[in-house]
């Protein structure tokens, strides 16, 4: 069977098994396969041997799924491969870069500002909170000392501030109910609080 009649045919099946409609489900890191926000339903799991099989998301079970990205460097410079699409990082000509992409610290802050908006839209859908979109506020501190080798200096982001000035014609009420849920299931903000950084994490209406 070809790629896309394999596809096609997984499709077919999705819209058979799920539970709610098609334009509730979003796509995974696997294309054609698609899955619900809603943990009551039926998902379409990805499995490590590159299969797909139907699968049930229950609070008792764990169900993982897995992030791959291909890269190669060359110098400060390196290019990753995400799926289908294409990232250079490199650091300033100032720094011995060739300045060709942003540096991997600012990089990072992208992916949680990333993450905080893909996790909004989806709470504030699940709510029926309604949301315009979101402006970030974004910055992050570290001890240069530690990535010199300098000392005791801890080499990672000590202090990391998002502030979100969410456009919404809701209630600031909603907006901090909206943030609770972004914050607890936000995977890279997790990340970062696993690590002890020190979050000033802020969800406002926009004026």
């Amino acid at each position: 069977m070809t790629t896309a009649a394999r596809n096609l045919r997984m499709l077919v099946h999705s819209r058979r098994t799920l539970r709610a409609p098609l334009s509730s489900y979003v796509s995974p890191l696997q294309e054609a396969v698609p899955r619900t926000l809603d943990p009551a339903c039926a998902v379409r799991s990805v499995n490590t041997d590159g299969g797909a099989g139907s699968a049930s998301i229950k609070e008792d079970e764990p169900h993982f799924r897995t992030v791959n990205v291909t890269s190669a460097g060359e110098g400060m410079a390196c290019r990753h491969q995400a799926v289908k699409h294409e990232l250079t990082t490199d650091e300033p000509v100032r720094a011995g870069g060739t300045d060709k992409g942003p540096d991997p610290l600012s990089t990072l802050l992208a992916s949680l500002t990333g993450c905080t908006q893909y996790t909004a839209h989806s709470v504030a859908k699940e709510k029926d909170i309604p949301l315009e979109g979101i402006d970030f506020d974004v910055a992050g501190t570290f001890d240069v000392r530690g990535y010199l080798g300098v000392g005791d200096a801890p080499p990672y982001l000590q202090k990391v501030k998002l502030h979100a000035h969410v456009k919404t014609s809701a209630d600031q009420a909603a907006v901090e109910e909206l943030s609770k849920e972004v914050l607890r299931r936000n995977l890279v903000a997790g990340l970062f609080r696993k690590a002890g950084i020190d979050m000033d994490y802020k969800f406002s209406k926009a004026s």
